[in-house]
């Protein structure tokens, strides 16, 4: 028993043994074996600026349009950062490309040179054979019409066959540059790898550029963020990827996961291109998020984005808005002013700058941009209101009182029973945003049928009151008006309408024209006219802007303001038609010098008329015309006159 347990001893001695010589040669083995390089940051590098090429050069393949070319040449090719490439493959791959763009576009010239030959020479063929018949047989050559016979497709079949071998020899030389092309990128791609190490899910292929646009076009970000996590792997060194995960995280609320991403995009992305409109766009955005959670370092994220790109608009904006926060105001202001200063997205920057004039209380610019009045036009009614406060009445430009005045006014629309009144409204005060509600003669109504037009918001109030017909209208019931505008987030704006009010708003009633000039206006009409209600006041909050001039002007009298009878109207009408010419009351109308030569006859004694003025008659001069020639539409027209 002894003796068994120790030869059991023995073997078990003797595989432990056998064990250790074997771990001992595989260290050895092991140890003298070369290790494997690990990929360097200038592999990542190169990883990075393969795959750029390899995007640009499949987009160009896959959208030969001439706007993604412009694209690839512009964004891409043509903006390389050359101190951030260290190898001359690279160069030589997106010279490659560069070609191919220029191949693509001699191609497609020469392909419309052959097919315009083609069209030319077919249409110089027919109409020579046309001609050519047609001569035999008019000149009577019967038998050589004959022989001419009629040409048919098969005629001319040898220049479609000369065609279709020119068009197929520009696409065998497009194919074949196309294959030396790819065999290139395989090598280089290969020879690259092999030099920096770089593993083979580093870089890109065309599939997977596909299944990430696709990816991409998903409306939901749940799904899109699963779809874009299974992608990582081949996607590792492609920044684009990184910025789409990014914002689709950013849409789901994963701030915090956003901002992370962001800063993976950067230390990625940076450093290939001069200009990189992604990388601004993507700090841009990390720095909103930054100020959301009031992390101190938005401000600097911010300041660096700004250094990527300049013509980024809405990054430009979104910079400003975190600066202007932190107050760094100069730097806010010069972030708007780089798109005003080049025209990108005016109205949206327009409207950030009078924000930060408005929140620096900085009333000196402000006043100096409210000055312009295309720059007064751009801006909407509430948001100006807000600037009329800051900048105060005493000082406020005069575009901005005449631009109120024209913007909106109403008018009576006379039919049978109740009347209504209509409210027109320029785009600028923004009415698809608000309630409106209408207050006449101590009555209030709060409904009104709106529709939208070219020329801005018609709301239209029912059955307001009765103000009589067309022939015998009762304007003295309807005076002034109030609209109250209720937007959100604002307080009420208060718009008083009057009779005659703002004299600088035009009529409108467009005047009439004939083939003798401005015809005047029918009394109905100008009586219609006169009564429409104009913006006199608004008010918003703590604002009180009258419209009125505080002295009355030299065509202002109470005359004007008086309201006339119809049959008052129409005497003043035909009055100031006769007597506002001091020509009529010559005896001799001259024509204008281009028909120099001619004269009107003499007018003859004005008869008198009787026009019926409520219970008494007054009388009206009225002239006759005597026997006219011919004229044109430049010269005068006649004194107007009744038919008895």
């Amino acid at each position: 028993m002894t003796r068994r347990i120790r030869r059991g001893l023995s073997a078990w001695g003797w595989l432990a043994m056998v064990s250790q010589l074997v771990a001992v040669q595989c260290t050895a083995v092991a140890l003298a074996a070369p290790k494997a390089k690990a990929p360097d940051s200038r592999g990542r590098a190169t990883a990075v600026a393969l795959n750029y090429c390899r995007a640009a050069f499949h987009r160009i393949r896959k959208y030969q349009s001439k706007r993604v070319l412009l694209e690839e040449q512009q964004k891409i090719l043509n903006n390389l950062d050359l101190n951030g490439i260290d190898d001359e493959e690279v160069i030589r791959l997106y010279s490659a490309v560069l070609d191919e763009i220029g191949d693509i576009q001699i191609a497609e010239r020469e392909q419309k040179f052959f097919k315009d030959q083609f069209r030319r020479t077919l249409n110089r063929r027919l109409t020579l054979s046309v001609f050519l018949a047609a001569g035999q047989v008019a000149t009577g050559q019967f038998v050589s019409a004959v022989r001419t016979g009629v040409n048919s497709w098969w005629d001319y079949r040898d220049l479609g066959l000369r065609r279709d071998l020119d068009v197929w020899k520009v696409e065998r030389q497009r194919i074949m540059a196309l294959v030396d092309k790819s065999s290139a990128f395989l090598d280089t791609f290969w020879k690259l790898a092999k030099k920096r190490n770089i593993p083979d899910r580093w870089l890109v292929r065309g599939d997977d550029l596909d299944r990430l646009e696709e990816a991409v076009r998903e409306s939901d970000p749940a799904v899109r963020l699963r779809i874009l996590r299974r992608m990582e792997r081949f996607m590792e060194c492609y920044p684009p990827y990184w910025y789409h995960v990014a914002r689709t995280q950013q849409a789901l609320g994963q701030l915090m996961a956003a901002s992370a991403t962001y800063d993976r995009l950067v230390d990625l992305g940076a450093g290939h291109f001069r200009k990189d409109d992604m990388l601004a766009a993507a700090l841009a955005n990390q720095a909103i998020i930054q100020e959301y959670l009031q992390e101190p370092e938005a401000a600097e994220t911010a300041l660096e984005a700004l250094q990527f790109s300049t013509g980024v608009w809405e990054a430009n904006l979104m910079c400003a808005y975190v600066l202007m926060r932190h107050g760094r105001m100069d730097e806010a202001e010069d972030a708007i002013l780089r798109n005003l200063d080049v025209g990108l997205e005016e109205e949206q920057s327009l409207l950030a700058l009078l924000s930060l004039y408005l929140r620096t209380d900085n009333a000196a610019k402000l006043t100096a941009r409210l000055a312009d009045p295309e720059t007064v036009r751009r801006i909407p009614i509430p948001f100006l209101l807000q600037c009329v406060g800051k900048i105060g009445l005493d000082r406020l430009p005069g575009p901005v009182r005449r631009h109120l005045a024209d913007s909106l006014y109403a008018y009576p629309d006379l039919h049978f029973g109740p009347d209504d009144l209509v409210i027109v409204a320029s785009p600028a005060w923004q009415l698809q945003n608000a309630r409106i509600s209408l207050q006449v003669n101590s009555g209030h109504y709060a409904t009104a049928r709106g529709t939208w037009n070219s020329d801005g918001w018609q709301f239209r109030f029912l059955g307001i009151m009765d103000l009589g017909s067309d022939l015998k209208p009762q304007w003295h019931l309807l005076t002034n008006a109030t609209v109250l505008i209720h937007y959100p987030d604002l307080p009420v704006v208060r718009v008083q309408l009057e009779r005659g009010g703002a004299a600088s708003l035009s009529t409108p009633v467009p005047p009439q024209r004939s083939a003798w000039g401005p015809v005047p206006i029918r009394p109905i009409v100008r009586s219609r006219s006169q009564h429409v209600l104009r913006l006199t006041r608004v008010s918003m909050g703590q604002i009180d802007l009258s419209l009125v001039p505080e002295t009355p002007t030299a065509t202002d009298s109470p005359a004007d303001s008086a309201m006339p009878s119809l049959d008052d109207a129409e005497t003043s009408v035909l009055d100031r038609s006769i007597n506002a010419d001091p020509t009529h009351a010559t005896d001799k109308i001259e024509r204008p010098a281009s028909l120099s030569g001619t004269v009107w006859p003499a007018a003859e004694e004005p008869m008198q008329r009787s026009t019926p003025t409520g219970d008494d008659f007054e009388t009206v001069p009225i002239r006759k015309r005597g026997p006219t020639k011919a004229r044109d539409l430049d010269a005068p027209p006649p004194p107007p006159i009744d038919e008895p």
